[in-house]
């Protein structure tokens, strides 16, 4: 009766153990297997950023994301993401957006840079308005932490010190002008009341 007993519990807790494996093993594959984001959807590219370690991807997949979510996230209803979202993804997004910030911002860079003088306060005023209208991921922050949580704003301007420090000289000197342009035409357009909804 006792080695009955024995067998019974023995397959109970094997039977267990598969199914904890099969469904971890679910959700690596969910997790793991996305397309390349050239191709990815709306939902996928969301996927990207809040399943997977940025840090491990390549710089042209982390600029890849950049430019194609700079498309898809017009519009978004960030509330209603935020529902579907758990705190580690809520944490994982947020560990991500420097990654992503970075490969955009170094394209808005270079296109300040290859523009004409007067053609600049149009770059800077583009880079703003997106700025602003991304603000709505706020609510997306997992302030479940006694740590401070950046808004995106303050996140990118944070980054922006980072990565002027690792610059090279020249480098350095080019984010400099730009980062100055940047505030300055902010700082001008928040005391004119000036924002993306009255400008369009």
């Amino acid at each position: 009766m006792k080695t009955h007993r024995g067998i019974i519990r023995l397959t109970t807790f094997l039977a267990i153990g598969l199914f904890l494996a099969l469904l971890i093993g679910s959700a690596w594959v969910y997790s793991s297997q996305l397309p390349d984001p050239e191709h990815a959807d709306r939902g996928e590219l969301i996927r990207w950023m809040v399943t997977r370690d940025l840090r491990q991807e390549s710089p042209r997949t982390r600029e890849v994301l950049a430019l194609r979510l700079e498309k898809e996230f017009v519009d978004v209803d960030w509330e209603g993401l935020g529902s579907q979202m758990s705190t580690e993804h809520r944490r994982r997004l947020w560990a991500n957006l420097p990654l992503i910030l970075e490969p955009w911002f170094m394209h808005k860079l270079e296109d300040y840079s290859n523009r004409d003088a007067n053609e600049r306060q149009q770059c800077v005023d583009a880079i703003i308005d997106r700025m602003t209208k991304l603000s709505g991921m706020n609510c997306l922050r997992d302030q479940s932490t006694d740590q401070s949580v950046p808004k995106l704003k303050e996140l990118m301007f944070e980054q922006i010190e980072v990565w002027k420090k690792r610059a090279d000289p020249e480098e350095k000197k080019r984010i400099g002008q730009f980062f100055a342009a940047i505030q300055a035409r902010w700082l001008i357009r928040k005391l004119s009341g000036d924002t993306p909804s009255a400008r369009h």
